[in-house]
């Protein structure tokens, strides 16, 4: 116990030093969350085989998907709006108004949705997924909905004032470790089946969700009350960002969800399991925006341009350098790396390879949907985003029944490269940037 409260509290010191420290900081505790969650996709796998693995993969993607519409936009609203807040003095006040405000939101559709999922178990199960015998699985599922989301809204809050690292170990870290402690029990108590599993999933996700609510608490003001106009900002920011979430979420799984119904379920095993490895990379991405989004927001509210392409610029550079190393492994010995998840899954070497593409060219472009949303462009975003997602359910629905799990690849990949250039062009236009953010000053 003293180790455990040392260590958060380390997490919860506030951030310093350069971009390269802050980032190195933080991605030691990303890397317990990717490394926990490539732990337990190999256990899935190996456990229950190509096809019920796909399967309790697509349910949990479905869940997952559905904790990002309780969460109502406000993980991105609060580290714009927090971020700003706690820059300035005279509104410190605002900082725990605002996060009353977004905990009351996020419980009460968290709830909601969680509710809706229960209801509808059975019709999920049976015509989403093909099998009417995932009912109790999604049922256990559907109820981490709630806790997931206040996970994430208690992370972006930790984050937003100046507390990358703790915010990105509940945000990253925490479920996926408590996760895999859990289910290792239960499989040592010789519980392997996907429900027993999914129930691992939902002990892991409260346990999490309630140490992040002790912890965001300790770190906010306590005085004073937040003017109403920074909690009418915050809501009015909220739809257009929910709309972000949830079509950014949908390109990265819509072809996973969509391959139970378009192709075998063992596709949609290999399908899973290679998406879950490339999307490791991904994280970095999000590692370098668990610091830059706050301070991008301060920057573009207080004048500062040359500040945010000066940053911009730094963070992309930095993004390759971080994700080069472990692409050019992914990208040499695909196959070796995905017979780790059982011999079956060798054949999936070339759709994580073609995934791993797109996750570089992501990358390489920096974090241009970033400063669209943290600069008040986020109807842009929305809309490059919408254009997107049409593109990929159109590519899906041609490649997919044809070519199963590489189809669905070449679907994301291709999404996602015409997604980052207008997202380029966007920040050109409206931000005076570089298009090319590793040029930027």
């Amino acid at each position: 116990m003293p180790a455990i409260t040392t260590l958060l509290r380390r997490l919860g010191a506030p951030a310093s030093g350069s971009l390269t420290h802050s980032a190195i900081r933080v991605s030691g505790v990303r890397l317990l969350g990717p490394i926990s969650s490539f732990a337990m996709i190999v256990i899935l796998t190996r456990k229950l085989g190509a096809a019920e693995s796909g399967l309790f993969l697509a349910a949990l993607a479905l869940t997952q998907g559905l904790s990002v519409l309780a969460k109502g936009g406000l993980e991105t609203a609060l580290q714009r709006f927090i971020g700003r807040a706690a820059g300035e003095d005279e509104r410190q006040a605002a900082v725990a108004s605002l996060y009353r405000l977004a905990l009351r939101l996020t419980l009460t559709l968290g709830i909601a949705v969680s509710l809706l999922t229960l209801l509808f178990s059975e019709s999920i199960a049976r015509h989403l997924l093909g099998d009417a015998g995932l009912e109790s699985t999604i049922v256990l599922l559907s109820m981490t909905i709630a806790p997931v989301a206040l996970l994430g809204v208690n992370a972006a809050t930790l984050k937003a004032v100046s507390r990358p690292a703790l915010g990105t170990f509940f945000e990253a870290g925490a479920w996926p470790a408590i996760t895999l402690a859990v289910n290792g029990g239960l499989l040592l108590l010789g519980y392997d089946a996907s429900a027993h599993l999914a129930s691992g999933f939902l002990a892991a996700a409260v346990v999490a969700a309630l140490s992040s609510q002790l912890l965001t608490w300790r770190q906010l003001p306590r005085a004073g009350k937040g003017d109403k106009e920074s909690s009418r900002a915050l809501l009015r920011s909220c739809f257009p960002l929910l709309t972000i979430e949830a079509i950014n979420y949908a390109l990265l799984w819509l072809p996973l969800l969509s391959l139970p119904m378009l192709s075998t379920a063992e596709q949609t095993g290999l399908y899973a399991s290679a998406h879950r490895v490339a999307a490791q990379l991904g994280l970095i991405m999000l590692v370098f925006a668990a610091i830059t989004s706050p301070r991008f927001a301060s920057h573009y509210h207080q004048g500062r341009l040359l500040q945010m392409e000066s940053l911009a610029g730094q963070t992309t550079r930095l993004l390759l350098a971080f994700a080069l190393p472990p692409a050019l492994v992914l990208l040499l010995w695909p196959e070796t790396i995905m017979a780790l998840f059982g011999e079956d899954f060798a054949p999936a070497g070339p759709v994580l390879s073609i995934l791993v593409l797109g996750q570089l060219f992501h990358l390489a472009t920096g974090p241009t949907g970033h400063l669209l949303a943290m600069t008040g462009h986020e109807k842009e975003l929305r809309n490059n985003l919408l254009f997107s997602l049409l593109g990929l359910l159109v590519l899906t629905l041609l490649l997919a029944p044809a070519y199963g799990a590489i189809g669905a690849a070449v679907a994301v990949t291709g999404a996602q490269i015409l997604h980052k250039l207008f997202c380029g062009l966007l920040v050109a236009r409206h931000l005076r940037l570089p298009f090319l953010l590793a040029f930027a000053r």
